[in-house]
């Protein structure tokens, strides 16, 4: 999903490809066997004897005027960031049946000021497919991602995670483009050992996880590079820390939709779904109902068009809560002034709804339970300048805002800057 709107002008360049393999309750980014090693070949730009390389590099140069995420009423600490990255993948193909791939993000964060918040960020996942008979891919991989981020809207700052684990499946492709199968993973969720405002513990003891996912996923072509998908999968979570053992949960979650990698003036993904989460501890109430994840762009002469919707319900580190009710709608639009001048506007607006009470501090000092509800508003607008090809130079600022009938919750967040891009 490309052009959403983030805080963070590299996350949806270096990121994104690696958040989707940790991701496997969505299953939506299944390649069938020679669809994929078509692709490798015609992505090719280097050669290494039997090895290619996809080589690439980012920069991003911003100031954040609130890098701790404080509330309001506190007075928050700004700073400029430099982020460079140098992106690469390394594939090996032999033959008409395997594959090996290594893709590997590696970046790094400077802080002109604040030298304890520097940090070198890499993830890779090397991933081996072989097809058997002609017509099964049986795949196999692993993930390593240090990386920091904001990694959901409920963290006020970015904040280091540690994500490790094993992916495999085992599907068939048939010669009419239809693929089915199934496939699993075991992840590992290490947070930093860092304790936020407001919480009661630090994120590594209320967080730090083991997930379990196996799933069946079905593709089916419909145009030329359309595929409607339909998943079903079945996940399993057991936390580490005795005292965050009553967040261990089991969910069962389905996803259909239509995924457009290219076609015409579309490319983006549609997808609707139904989850039902129900934590091991029998007291406290689990979820069921409506998750999704789609964006979607659009072109038409000199306009683009963005939509997107996200819903899902993310593990909250509130002392009384398993998770929060997450849902986030955005639109943007993009005018080509010329052939190498681009405008572009986003908004968005979200919302978190908590299910159990939430203990707060009131205005008068005393202690209250509240059933928390946030606000999310996101503003971005920026200007693009194409140097060659598709590869852009852009100005952006960006304008982050939570509002909350927890006082101590509601935060803003300014960030302008200059980026790059490979997508103009």
């Amino acid at each position: 999903m490309k052009k959403v709107v983030v805080i963070s002008f590299l996350a949806v360049f270096c990121f994104l490809g690696l958040i989707l393999i940790s991701n496997p309750g969505c299953g939506q980014n299944y390649q069938a066997f020679r669809d994929e090693r078509e692709s490798l070949i015609s992505k090719s730009k280097w050669r290494l004897g039997p090895f290619s390389v996809q080589p690439s590099f980012l920069l991003d140069f911003r100031y954040d005027n609130n890098i701790y995420g404080k509330n309001k009423a506190s007075n928050p600490i700004s700073d400029y960031i430099a982020t460079f990255s140098l992106p690469f993948s390394i594939n090996l193909l032999l033959g008409n049946w395997l594959i090996f791939s290594l893709p590997d993000v590696p970046s790094y964060d400077y802080y002109f000021e604040h030298k304890q918040q520097r940090s070198f960020n890499n993830s890779y996942a090397p991933t081996l497919r072989i097809l058997l008979f002609n017509r099964f891919p049986i795949s196999g991989g692993y993930l390593y991602s240090r990386a920091r981020q904001q990694w959901t809207t409920e963290m006020d700052r970015p904040v280091f995670l540690l994500t490790r684990g094993y992916n495999g499946s085992f599907f068939y492709d048939t010669i009419r483009s239809t693929s089915f199968g199934v496939a699993a993973s075991m992840l590992e969720f290490n947070y930093e050992d860092i304790t936020l405002p407001r919480a009661n513990v630090p994120l590594a003891i209320a967080l730090n996880r083991i997930e379990k996912n196996a799933r069946l996923e079905f593709y089916r072509k419909i145009f030329s590079d359309s595929f409607f998908f339909a998943t079903f999968g079945y996940t399993e979570n057991s936390f580490d820390d005795p005292q965050s053992r009553f967040r261990d949960s089991y969910s069962y979650q389905a996803y259909t939709g239509i995924r457009f990698p290219l076609i015409g003036r579309a490319e983006g993904t549609l997808s609707v779904g139904y989850k039902k989460l129900t934590p091991k501890d029998k007291s406290l109430q689990g979820y069921s109902g409506p998750v999704g994840n789609t964006g979607l762009n659009l072109r038409f002469s000199r306009f683009g068009f963005r939509v997107q919707y996200i819903r899902d319900v993310p593990f909250s580190y509130e002392k009384n809560n398993i998770f929060y009710i997450s849902n986030t709608l955005g639109a943007g639009i993009s005018i080509y002034l010329t052939q190498s001048i681009r405008l572009d506007y986003d908004f968005s607006h979200g919302t978190g709804s908590y299910p159990e009470p939430v203990q707060i501090i009131l205005p008068d000092g005393s202690y209250g339970e509240i059933a928390r509800q946030d606000t999310y508003l996101i503003h971005s607008a920026g200007i693009v300048f194409r140097i060659i090809r598709n590869i852009g130079i852009g100005l952006r600022a960006n304008y982050w805002e939570r509002e909350s009938n927890d006082i101590q919750a509601g935060m803003s967040r300014g960030l302008v800057g200059v980026y790059m891009t490979y997508d103009f």
